[in-house]
């Protein structure tokens, strides 16, 4: 079986392409283009990343956007046993190496990094998260999930190969992807990422589910014991 890879920093399992500007008209295309609005525009949240096929957390993201419109956040990441973590303070980002907390740290304005804000957003509290690729919808439904709406997307996998090249290069040529979320009240509560590929002659599959909780309740963002 192909292995996953483990990109640390940035959304590290979500598959992120390139799609059309133009609008789209399918089942579910106003609420999900919404919610995703609605997303970006979240001052705080807790989000977790789990492996549904292996069973295990592969992210915990917290963020506060604070008074000064920075972002501050904690995350933790982990794949193959390996866990990476990070602290911003809104103006200065901490990261581990191997294991331990990295003795420099990136400083905003310095080297190209610039710390992250209400506008200048990680990608776990952008729209990056969620994969979004109108024009490859094939299929769409929109069900009602208790008191919530779930709706459920297929994709062209021709389409999404064709706006894909990197992600093909790499894991192989699409064979399925489905995406779902549940939506309540214009917020996404859970999203849920499903993916075939084929490569070498093999075929492997990838499952992600992202949960979002306490959208806009204050965030504790604590800095590392370690880090003094």
């Amino acid at each position: 079986m192909i292995k996953k890879r483990f990109i640390p920093i940035i959304i590290i399992i979500m598959m992120m392409f390139s799609g059309c500007n133009k609008t789209y008209d399918y089942n579910g295309y106003e609420e999900i283009t919404t919610a995703i609005e609605n997303y970006e525009k979240l001052s705080s949240a807790k989000i977790f990343v789990y492996d549904i096929d292996e069973n295990y957390t592969m992210a915990e993201f917290t963020f506060q956007i604070d008074e000064n419109k920075n972002m501050l956040y904690n995350y933790v990441g982990k794949e193959d046993n390996v866990v990476y973590k990070e602290y911003h303070n809104g103006k200065e980002l901490y990261y581990t190496t191997d294991g331990k907390w990295a003795d420099e740290y990136l400083s905003s304005g310095e080297n190209g990094y610039y710390g992250y804000s209400d506008t200048h957003r990680h990608s776990m509290a952008s729209a990056d998260i969620f994969y979004k690729n109108d024009y490859a919808v094939a299929e769409s439904d929109v069900k009602a999930y208790g008191d919530d709406t779930k709706i459920i997307l297929t994709f062209d996998p021709a389409k999404v190969n064709e706006t894909a090249e990197k992600t093909v290069e790499e894991k192989g040529k699409f064979v399925s992807l489905k995406t779902e979320y549940v939506i309540s009240d214009g917020q996404i509560s859970q999203y849920i990422q499903s993916a075939e590929f084929e490569k070498d002659n093999e075929v492997y599959k990838e499952s992600i589910k992202v949960e979002i909780k306490e959208c806009d309740k204050p965030q504790n963002i604590e800095k590392p014991d370690e880090l003094g």
